[in-house]
């Protein structure tokens, strides 16, 4: 018996807080549930949950076999066993503390414990008005007796394990050791081959099923974690405008003049009136992967022009010359497209826990109006939280990379490729019940640019263009890249070629866009709105516009009036001189580049340089002053009114409850 001592001793503690961790995710659903929550809804949290706790209990459990391996090799292992204990009673302490205290949190929050509570530290209004609020007396004694549990277990399991002088059976000591240390880092992982995080507790619309399942502890890890990475700012710095301007500016931002506002807390929230008939058409939104400007010949780029097909379709509808990704990354793309919300400065918005309250994006204003909702993506659906953002907002189907044959992803490092993907959205969507909202977004234009053998055409490019590849032979080869892009114009060739006698054809808008430039031609991405009935005449628009405008674009083609928490203005109808775009990066903290009229506006720090947008020379900003100005508080209110509505959680209805209508 004592040689089986140590395997033992570790995963019977290791247990004891998973045990201590259900109890928490207990005491949260004790808390918050209101009773409208299924028992399958409660079953699959506790199972997500599961693995949430297993992490946290990993990183716990890894901690004390580090300090038992010290124990081996330094002497006083007494000694080290009281430390251990020590360091296994504070961590105990502080997550068992932060786990129980997220379930209040979120009773008055409705979002997971994140860094921003650190802001209130030594703040007697804070601790005044949660002792006024809470039975904090009775909240520590549980924390304390439970922490008191675990430190006597920890003895009774851990105490001989340390204090042995000798382990006899040395075979079975190695493998001892290798199972724990296999046990630790699985479970770090939450038992799968990447770092359990946020979005893999997302399953449902009602959002307190979502939030169930997330551990206190970890959240705040994650969160802490997002704050060091990004450098997130001090509010103070962004205090540009007191809450009256801020407001009045946010509202001047969007148009006053077909707008009910509805709230100060979320200035932006209120009822647009179109002025214009509803009419319910489909709506297919095709947000395209690196999709970018620089070669489309519809753009006037044709060396090379490696979208022949889309071109031409632009001869048939409304095509923006002069539109602008919001961001950098495809997550960028797809937040600012869907809820119309700007790029953050200094966070990463799609995996922050901020977004685990719903915006009033695209799918759910339509799915207010009866559409059923649908969204299809060949590669991982989970990737960057963007399942968890949009189930939270409005998207109920969803195909991903696991609904396509294992013979075909496996072939692929991001899945299903384009043809794949766009081919049983040919096949699915005349089987979807009308009106309804069909979201595609592409992969295939994205290194290491795999695509089926029968489309490839790397010889072809290679023969005429190599002299201008410096990557020649890698991932990131030129060649590849333009194999690539065509193949996705292939895509759309083969796709519109197959739909173009189905019945809903004619009673569907098509909204085609790119996530974001691959490189260069600065930001500049097509947006192309085609109406195969005929309703949208074709034309060209050179004024410019941004991925936060495409909600109410498409809003102001059906019609009729609508809630909503855009950023964004009709392109269709709003004047060329209220159009402006703002282009953020989040990992260039201090840079901001704005499109207005004709200018190209890049903010660095204090410094700035001011373009022509077309040809990009420099122009002299003697005389411009008073557009700089509006350009200058442009960012600054973006930079504000965004950072406010994050910390708030204002930026969709604030009188939201906890689900989505189903």
């Amino acid at each position: 018996m004592k040689k089986n001592r140590m395997a033992i001793g570790f995963i019977a503690q290791y247990v004891v807080i998973l045990v201590t961790l259900f109890f928490s995710r207990v005491w949260f659903l004790h808390i918050n549930n209101t009773g409208n929550l299924t028992w399958k809804e409660i079953l699959t949290g506790f199972y997500l949950g599961e693995k949430f706790d297993i992490s946290i209990a990993g990183i716990i459990m890894a901690i004390v076999l580090l300090l038992f391996i010290i124990s081996r090799v330094i002497p006083f292992k007494k000694v080290w066993f009281y430390i251990s204990n020590i360091i296994f009673a504070i961590l105990m302490y502080l997550v068992t503390m932060f786990s129980i205290a997220n379930a209040y949190y979120y009773q008055e929050f409705k979002t997971q414990l994140d860094a921003s509570i650190f802001e209130y530290l030594g703040t007697s209004e804070i601790y005044g008005n949660t002792a006024a609020m809470f039975n904090l007396p009775l909240i520590f004694s549980i924390i304390g007796i439970i922490t008191l549990v675990n430190c006597v277990l920890f003895s009774v399991h851990l105490k001989k394990v340390f204090i042995q002088k000798k382990y006899e059976d040395k075979i079975y000591t190695i493998i001892s050791f290798i199972v724990m240390i296999f046990i630790v880092f699985i479970g770090i992982r939450g038992l799968q081959n990447r770092p359990r995080n946020v979005e893999h507790g997302f399953f449902s619309t009602n959002i307190l099923a979502n939030q169930m399942t997330q551990n206190g502890a970890l959240s705040l890890l994650h969160s802490v974690d997002r704050q060091r990475e990004f450098k997130n700012i001090d509010m103070k710095k962004l205090e540009f405008f007191g809450k009256e301007d801020l407001n009045s500016r946010a509202r001047d931002l969007v148009g006053t003049e077909n707008n009910n506002f509805l709230s100060e807390t979320n200035p932006l929230l209120r009822i647009t009136n179109t002025g214009k008939t509803l009419n319910n058409k489909n709506v297919m939104l095709i947000i395209t992967e690196s999709f970018s400007g620089q070669y489309i010949g519809a753009l006037g780029h044709n060396d090379p022009n490696l979208a022949p097909f889309f071109s031409e379709l632009t001869k048939k509808g409304v095509l923006f010359t002069s539109f602008y990704g919001n961001g950098t990354r495809t997550r960028n793309g797809v937040l600012s497209t869907n809820a119309s919300f700007p790029v953050q400065v200094g966070r990463d918005l799609m995996r922050s826990p901020a977004v685990q309250v719903p915006f009033y994006a695209l799918p759910r204003v339509l799915k207010d109006r009866g559409y059923n909702t649908n969204f299809y993506h060949g590669s991982r659906l989970n990737f960057d939280n963007m399942q968890g953002v949009l189930l939270t907002n409005g998207i109920d189907n969803f195909t991903g990379e696991k609904d396509f044959p294992k013979e075909i992803t496996s072939q692929y490092h991001w899945g299903a490729p384009d043809t794949v993907l766009m081919d049983r959205v040919k096949n699915e969507v005349p089987k979807l019940k009308e009106p309804f909202f069909a979201e595609v977004l592409t992969i295939s234009n994205h290194s290491p640019f795999e695509i089926p053998k029968e489309y490839d055409r790397l010889e072809e490019y290679t023969k005429k263009y190599s002299s201008r590849d410096r990557n020649a032979g890698t991932d990131d080869s030129l060649m590849m890249r333009y194999n690539a892009y065509r193949y996705t114009d292939t895509a759309f060739k083969e796709f519109f070629e197959g739909i173009k006698d189905e019945p809903w054809y004619k009673n569907t808008i098509f909204v085609i866009v790119s996530d974001h430039i691959i490189n260069g031609m600065n930001n500049n991405i097509p947006l192309l709105l085609y109406t195969p009935d005929g309703s949208l005449k074709p034309q060209r628009i050179d004024d410019v516009g941004a991925q936060v405008d495409i909600l109410p674009t498409i809003m102001g083609y059906l019609g009729g009036s609508y809630k909503n928490a855009s950023w964004g203005k009709d392109l269709l109808n709003a004047k060329d001189g209220e159009r402006m775009a703002y282009v953020k990066s989040p990992k260039e903290f201090d840079k901001a580049i704005i499109m207005y009229k004709n200018y190209y506006y890049v903010k660095n720090g204090k410094r700035y340089s001011l373009q022509d947008r077309k040809t990009f020379k420099t122009i002299d900003p003697i005389g411009k002053e008073k557009d700089i100005n509006k350009m200058e508080n442009f960012i600054k209110l973006h930079l504000q009114l965004s950072e406010t509505m994050i910390r708030g959680k204002s930026f969709g209805d604030v009188d939201d409850d906890t689900s989505l209508k189903k």
